[in-house]
């Protein structure tokens, strides 16, 4: 791209595909309007590269981060280095439900507290199954979300970033809550408009727990981050049968303290996955 374009022309996909939804930036009225649209777009956080920086892989290292959660568990915040604000979780449904039917994730913006505008992410829930399903609002493949192209809102959006199954699993004489997840591969796309993933997903699962005889219950070692008991605490590992050591899990969730939780992860999850995740354990009850 030279050099004197635009500021806003780098925002764009360097190509369009999908099935005939995108816009054409090259129209004149387009052309008009579009410094506007991307504008509005940032200010909301919705751009596909503000957005997807939050969805890629992390590596091999571990990255420590912690989720802070309202006494009603209605929002919660994944808080990164310096207690810095990443992204922000808000239930929807009815507040007397036990379980949210939905969590909209918000990109966190500048202030105290910080404010976030237009939900960049929706993890929603299904009852009948167990499942939980995380999109996102953007898909750098095929579209660009501002008001001149198709944007159809989170009800809607074709990416799937994950999908996560839950179940109540015997362990010795006690049960525990476990997660089967399900992302896709590196470099492929769930998306019902550019196409979908011809590889084998990636698989994750809960490291299973062992029953302590002495103390009568389920044990699980979270290498000194997780300081109290309770029944959404767990760890994410590659092995089929749940099973490995703590150091070699690539996320756990466990509580700290009162509204506070560890949430430490590596690749192939990515921030919004790994919280989304954690997010999955308000069904746990």
């Amino acid at each position: 791209m030279a050099q004197d374009s635009p500021w806003f022309t780098q925002l764009l996909p360097q190509k369009a595909t999908g099935s005939g939804n995108t816009a054409n930036v090259d129209s004149p009225s387009a052309r008009e309007w579009l410094p506007f649209d991307l504008a509005d777009v940032m200010e909301q956080g919705l751009a596909c590269e503000l957005t997807t920086r939050f969805e890629e892989p992390q590596s091999e290292e571990l990255r420590e981060m912690t989720i802070s959660r309202s006494a009603d568990e209605r929002e919660q915040m994944l808080l990164g280095q310096n207690d810095q604000p990443l992204l922000i979780a808000r239930a929807r449904g009815k507040k007397s439900a036990a379980v949210p039917s939905s969590f909209d994730i918000f990109v966190a913006g500048d202030g105290q507290p910080p404010v976030a505008l237009g939900p960049a992410f929706r993890l929603s829930h299904n009852k009948e199954d167990a499942s939980w399903e995380l999109r996102s609002a953007c898909c750098a493949d095929c579209e660009y979300r501002s008001p001149t192209t198709r944007r159809p809102g989170l009800d809607e959006a074709s990416r799937t970033l994950m999908r996560l199954r839950q179940e109540r699993c015997a362990v010795g004489p006690g049960f525990a809550m476990c997660l089967d997840v399900k992302l896709p591969a590196e470099g492929e796309t769930w998306c019902s408009c550019c196409g979908t993933s011809s590889s084998a997903p990636v698989k994750l699962t809960s490291r299973r727990p062992k029953w302590s005889a002495r103390l009568k219950s389920l044990t699980l070692d979270f290498r000194g981050r997780c300081n109290q008991a309770s029944e959404k605490n767990f760890q994410l590992t590659d092995d089929p049968n749940g099973g490995g050591s703590a150091d070699e899990c690539v996320l756990q969730f466990g509580k700290m303290d009162s509204g506070n939780f560890c949430l430490d992860f590596r690749g192939p999850l990515g921030p919004v996955q790994a919280f989304a995740a954690a997010l999955a354990t308000a069904s746990w009850k």
